[in-house]
């Protein structure tokens, strides 16, 4: 079972949010299913998908989801329990996967790794190891290497093992040495969907069971993914100790995270970004909870444009509550509260592209980074070009710990920025409005 970890907002962001009125305070919860007892849901009637297909004990859930997309769509059904996975969960348009809320459990098998004890070459089906004894066929596995030339190319199930060789379903689509200290591990987002449309997983839980150790991956180790589909939803789920980010979207349109709770990943809690051609436009997160993760509560990465992300609860990760980096463009980000997290609350990111063109209002900024030290919103210089038309307006910047001097400014803005305006921000604590680095005759607006 998913573990009843909910730690609360800070108090003096519950205050400041009551003062405020018209923002208000959220912590994501999982709505449960009213469904118990072997009832089927009633929601295959709602949403316009078909038929129901229940899994039963001992029933393949990939055998399901297919039986399902082989019917031209429909609902399937997951009731109460923990279901183990060696390969990822692959979604079919027009397919709902649907849980019991927490009682609903999907978790990833542990991680399994061994060195090559041979290179591989590109093109290759056959794999020679050190140590093949945890691995068996039906997984799904990659290989990487220590300072690789680039990401992890290319996952694959085993079709068999004998000995120390292991003989994969496709080929590699590129070489390993052992020189480089190749490895073999078990890699797989949990539950996934690559160009598949009218797509939703809701009410169910998702334990990537983080290693002792920090995951080899990202991209291969998220919780729920996402990469070039169209019109897909997660809604009302929850992920937790995965081995990338908790829940992604890489390229696509039209794409919904809303009511989700994500805690405790290797990276960002929730990721929108670029897919293999194209980025991810007019997508949406929602009314979601980023909590205790090692990197960033919200990451928008790379090309995302005209997309919302409101009404979201990010504390207590590592780093940023929110980040924005290159191309990204026409943007809002409004309603959230952004609390207690290591350094900024809202970063835009020195990136070789810039972003132009995003909004930030009524949000919620309070004790993130070092009192007295870290900027509440960091505006970076980017590497070429300028960051243009920002706006932040009715934001509230709070600082509620001791701090000497005059402390942080509220706003840090680097050179190579124009058309930047703030705008009826409430400031309370220590905080002076801005520290501006910019060259002076920039069109900007302070208020």
């Amino acid at each position: 079972m998913a573990p009843p970890y909910n730690p609360q907002p800070t108090r003096s962001a519950q205050a400041i949010s009551r003062k405020a009125g018209t923002l208000i305070l959220h912590r994501a919860s999982l709505a449960q299913t009213q469904g118990a007892g072997g009832e089927e849901m009633t929601s295959s009637k709602q949403a316009g998908f078909g038929t129901t297909v229940r899994v039963k004990t001992g029933q393949a859930i990939q055998d399901a989801v297919d039986k399902a997309a082989s019917r031209g769509g429909g609902i399937v059904f997951l009731p109460a329990g923990t279901y183990r996975l060696e390969a990822g969960l692959k979604m079919r348009s027009n397919v709902m996967l649907q849980g019991e809320g927490r009682a609903t459990l999907l978790k990833r098998s542990s991680l399994a790794e061994t060195p090559l004890a041979e290179d591989a070459a590109e093109g290759a089906v056959r794999v020679a190891v050190k140590d093949a004894g945890a691995f068996r066929a039906g997984m799904e596995v990659a290989i990487r290497e220590v300072n690789p030339s680039g990401p992890i190319r290319g996952m694959a199930r085993i079709r068999k093992v004998h000995g120390n060789k292991v003989w994969l379903e496709k080929p590699l689509v590129c070489k390993y040495a052992v020189s480089r200290k190749a490895t073999l591990f078990n890699a797989f987002p949990v539950i996934f969907g690559r160009e598949v449309e009218n797509v939703i997983v809701q009410h169910l839980a998702v334990d990537g069971t983080r290693p002792k150790n920090e995951s080899p991956s990202g991209g291969e180790c998220e919780g729920i993914q996402f990469t070039d589909c169209a019109g897909c939803k997660v809604l009302d789920c929850i992920a937790f100790n995965c081995g990338g980010f908790g829940i992604s979207c890489s390229g696509g349109e039209n794409i919904t995270f809303r009511g989700c709770e994500s805690y405790g990943n290797v990276w960002h809690g929730f990721h929108a970004g670029l897919g293999k051609t194209t980025g991810s436009a007019r997508c949406a997160i929602e009314n979601c909870y980023a909590h205790h993760n090692d990197w960033i509560g919200i990451y928008i990465c790379w090309n995302v444009t005209e997309s919302v992300f409101l009404g979201n609860h990010l504390s207590d990760n590592r780093l940023h509550g929110l980040l924005i980096g290159p191309f990204d463009n026409r943007n809002l980000i409004a309603n959230n509260v952004i609390s207690n997290n290591g350094e900024s609350g809202i970063m835009v990111a020195r990136r070789a592209h810039p972003c132009q063109s995003n909004t930030f209002v009524n949000n919620i900024l309070c004790d993130n980074g070092k009192p007295g030290v870290t900027p509440a919103v960091t505006i970076e210089s980017p590497k070429e070009g300028r960051y243009e038309h920002f706006l932040f307006a009715r934001n509230m910047i709070i600082e509620t710990r001791k701090v000497q001097g005059p402390g942080a400014a509220a706003f840090f803005i680097d050179e190579q920025t124009d058309h930047i305006a703030l705008a009826d921000n409430y400031l309370q604590g220590t905080w002076r409005a801005l520290a501006d680095n910019r060259s002076k005759g920039g069109h900007n607006s302070i208020k």
